[in-house]
């Protein structure tokens, strides 16, 4: 049996969950099973990545309103569709499936779209009023939410994002004292990390002011944030550099911006924090610092409450409670044997969320909407 070809059809082509995850599953498909081809509707930094492993093409995107330009877009997909011989059509996101979904409809090819989150824009109601053979979701908060825009009751199933192996970080983390030094963090400091694109919402101004409260109480300490607004917003950059300097932060909290491996600024890390203020659809970032046995704090809004249980694999703080916030950071500091349990603890539970598992699981959806159609 020939193998499945798979089409990944991406609205964009940076470092995203979303984009992360279709990068899993090309990386992690069975090559005697299935083939992939990948489609992105922006260029970005993935686009390289992509094309040193299999045939990957760029349309230029259409905003909604414009509708005179639809056709067009349209067609290219359906010509990509079928000069790739894709078989089943994988779309990322609501308006992945606003674009690619109508295409396979005229090519004839049976499509699915992940929902990543979070949920009720416009762009979600009109993907959901687009046939597919399935909507992926990737937790159960997400799932009940995508339940509400679901006119047309197409199946809707949960399947845990995946995250990339821990192997490399084994490696990183024997230069850890050197990373740390490129950033001016010494053997005697307690580094608290923050890893997420620039957005007001992804909560860096509370981790701030909770970071700005336990140094107060423990001159140790020191902060690296990670994530750039290239998918955020330059106003709210702005803000949180501003935040920091009116705190007087920063010689002790450092804004590395974009890193290029994820790795290196986990080996500087003593303590993950993951703060959003609006629900976390799921949240991959605290998932990969437990996989590589960073103790973490999170939001207890959305995905993250599936996934940790409060105590002993991490902890679940509201990041709008500052003073809670920076208490729990200052506890887990002074607390080795703690440190060690939350560690210990969430190295197991990241094990559900390995690559391969999660490729397996989309895998057996593909074969099963494949079986169908024939």
């Amino acid at each position: 049996m020939k193998p499945l070809r798979v089409g990944y059809l991406s609205p964009q082509a940076t470092l995203g969950g979303a984009e992360r995850a279709v990068e899993l599953l090309v990386e992690h498909h069975d090559r005697s099973r299935f083939e992939s081809s990948v489609l992105f509707l922006r260029d970005g930094p993935l686009v390289a990545t992509f094309n040193r492993m299999l045939p990957t093409r760029i349309l230029a995107p259409v905003r909604l309103r414009h509708l005179w330009k639809w056709p067009s877009l349209e067609a290219g997909v359906v010509r990509w569709l079928k000069e790739e011989r894709i078989d089943i059509l994988h779309n990322t996101m609501a308006y992945g499936q606003i674009v690619g979904g109508p295409a396979a409809l005229i090519a004839g090819r049976p499509s699915v779209w992940f929902q990543h989150g979070p949920i009720g824009k416009i762009n979600d109601k009109l993907a959901s009023l687009i046939p597919s053979k399935n909507i992926l979701v990737n937790s159960e908060f997400t799932r009940a939410q995508q339940a509400l825009f679901n006119p047309l009751n197409i199946p809707i199933t949960t399947v845990f994002s995946g995250v990339r192996s821990p192997d490399q970080f084994r490696t990183v983390f024997k230069l850890r004292e050197n990373l740390r030094a490129r950033f001016g963090f010494t053997a005697g400091n307690f580094v608290v990390g923050h890893l997420a694109r620039l957005q007001k919402w992804k909560g860096q101004i509370q981790f701030i002011e909770a970071f700005a409260q336990a140094r107060r109480q423990n001159n140790s300490l020191r902060a690296l944030v990670v994530g750039s607004s290239d998918l955020g917003s330059k106003q709210d950059e702005t803000e949180i550099r501003a935040r920091i300097h009116t705190l007087g932060l920063e010689p002790f909290c450092i804004m590395a911006g974009f890193v290029s491996d994820l790795d290196e600024a986990y080996a500087v890390m003593d303590l993950f924090v993951h703060s959003s203020i609006q629900p976390e659809p799921l949240g991959l970032t605290y998932i990969e610092a437990m996989s590589r046995g960073i103790p973490v704090i999170a939001s207890p809004q959305g995905g993250p409450s599936e996934v940790i249980r409060n105590g002993v694999n991490g902890r679940l703080v509201d990041p709008l409670d500052v003073r809670l916030l920076s208490s729990t950071i200052l506890e887990i500091a002074r607390d080795l044997p703690l440190r060690n349990q939350l560690s210990v603890e969430g190295l197991r539970c990241a094990t559900r969320f390995s690559a391969t598992e999660f490729t397996k699981r989309v895998e057996r959806i593909y074969e099963d909407i494949w079986k169908s159609t024939i």
